[in-house]
């Protein structure tokens, strides 16, 4: 149950202490500043925007913050609208005041004109000149932001998550509308009554929640992509685990800022968790196929190693693709099995969820349809392609359990294909083990085989007289 009294004596209070960190943060009270913005949920938005000019350009947001210029000094185009304690309650009915407030007389707040220009003159006098603005320190003061980027991104997405919007906090119930300006919380009220039809009703009504989860997606995308780039600046470690959970950084600057870095590893991982997989792999063939892919620079080997170069990673990161993405990964298997046939069965043949969701009889038409040529051996990429296919089969049989007439009837027809020793005894244990292959196919085929090999036999024969 929400305590209504203790919730109103919140967000008045709240209105009061934002503006005393404000006033900190412009006096470089960093601490205490960032801890009343924490403490008090103060909208990112807000608080970026009154960061130092320099800070802004050094965490590459400024496109998020929209400024305008008035007669030469910086206005942010969005202020704390705070109002006065009697105007708050003038608005709410449920807090009352003591009906003692009393406006400050005309004479007493009216100076005379001779008095304000012997008091203006005075100060003049007094006025010592101005000091130099202080040389910030952007690592440093980045540092202290960090613990209000980590809260605030916290809270957001407990506020976005749809099975649980809202939050208790400190006993207070913390809703959507805590980031947002008033007049987003305006339209979400609307649509109750003024003759509206239910229909109507439940259509505005839909349409201000979802123009309320954009606006809160947009200040996540804010404070993801200022953490990024807050991490940059402190502590490059710390980018790698904020990439790889859920996020809603803006890709570009991820994206751009990791390339000019040379932070591929990071680079891979935010791929693989916005689902571009595409962009993922190529970058793994180029890195993979690219002796030289740290170009002497000391930054790259370090961040890189031996984990990119070769084949090997384009493998690991395919074996995590499940059958959504069957045909990239048809796609991009090629080339290291190209290299080693072996590779096939690490993709195709494993024990993890990913694998085991893989449509079975679309693998099989692949290797039907795809001619593979193993550059370590010197088979011809047909001979390759009955060994990959007879191996999988196998694999479907005696690992998966598949009892599919068609499967086991197609490892008939494989062995009988290139029929040797090894083949022979694989097809005798295989007719004691299975009975779901179609045994007249069975018989045509063996027929076949014997046809073929009683003519080979004849001409041999012959040839020999």
């Amino acid at each position: 149950m929400i305590n209504l009294p203790r919730q109103l004596k919140f967000l008045k209070l709240r209105e009061f202490q934002l503006l005393k960190a404000s006033k900190l943060l412009k006096s470089l009270n960093l601490v205490e500043s960032f801890h009343l913005f924490t403490e008090y949920m103060a909208p990112p938005d807000l608080v970026l925007s009154n960061l130092p000019q320099e800070i802004i350009e050094a965490l590459n947001v400024s496109s998020y913050i929209k400024r305008t210029s008035t007669s030469g000094s910086e206005l942010v185009e969005r202020e704390i609208n705070l109002g006065s304690v009697a105007s708050f309650a003038s608005t709410n009915p449920d807090i009352t005041t003591t009906g003692n407030e009393q406006p400050p007389s005309t004479a007493t707040s009216i100076l005379s004109n001779n008095h304000e220009k012997d008091l203006n003159n005075n100060q003049q006098k007094l006025i010592p000149p101005p000091k130099a603005a202080p040389i910030l320190d952007i690592k440093s003061y980045v540092s202290e932001l960090l613990p209000y980027l980590t809260d605030c991104r916290r809270k957001l997405n407990r506020l976005l998550n749809p099975d649980s919007p809202t939050f208790q906090y400190k006993g207070i119930f913390i809703s959507r509308s805590i980031y947002l300006p008033e007049s987003s919380e305006e339209e979400d009220d609307q649509g109750e009554g003024h003759g509206h039809t239910d229909t109507e009703l439940n259509s505005k009504l839909e349409h201000g929640f979802n123009e309320t989860e954009n606006k809160l997606l947009g200040l996540s995308k804010l404070v993801d992509t200022t953490l990024f780039s807050s991490y940059l600046l402190t502590n490059s470690r710390m980018v790698g685990p904020l990439l790889r959970v859920n996020n809603n950084c803006d890709n570009n600057i991820i994206i751009n800022n990791l390339k000019s870095r040379k932070m591929y590893r990071e680079l891979i991982d935010f791929y693989f968790t916005k689902n571009l997989h595409k962009d993922a792999l190529d970058l793994l063939f180029d890195l993979g196929n690219n002796e030289d892919n740290d170009d002497g620079d000391s930054t790259a080997i370090n961040n890189n190693g031996a984990y990119l170069k070769g084949s090997i990673p384009t493998i690991n990161y395919l074996q995590k693709l499940n059958n959504d993405y069957l045909d990239l990964i048809f796609e991009y298997c090629q080339w290291p099995i190209s290299l080693n046939s072996d590779y096939f069965d690490l993709i195709f043949m494993n024990d993890t969820i990913e694998c085991e969701s893989l449509n079975h009889l679309k693998i099989i038409e692949f290797l039907n349809n795809s001619s593979i040529n193993n550059s370590n051996n010197n088979n011809n990429s047909v001979d390759d392609n009955d060994e990959l296919f007879i191996r999988y089969l196998e694999f479907l049989v005696y690992n998966q359990n598949e009892n599919s007439t068609k499967i086991h009837t197609l490892l008939i027809e494989n062995y009988l294909k290139s029929l040797n020793e090894i083949k022979c005894t694989k097809l005798t244990e295989f007719y004691q083990f299975s009975e779901n292959y179609d045994p007249t196919r069975v018989i045509e085929l063996i027929d076949k085989k014997l046809k073929k090999f009683n003519v080979n036999k004849k001409i041999e024969t012959e040839s020999q007289k």
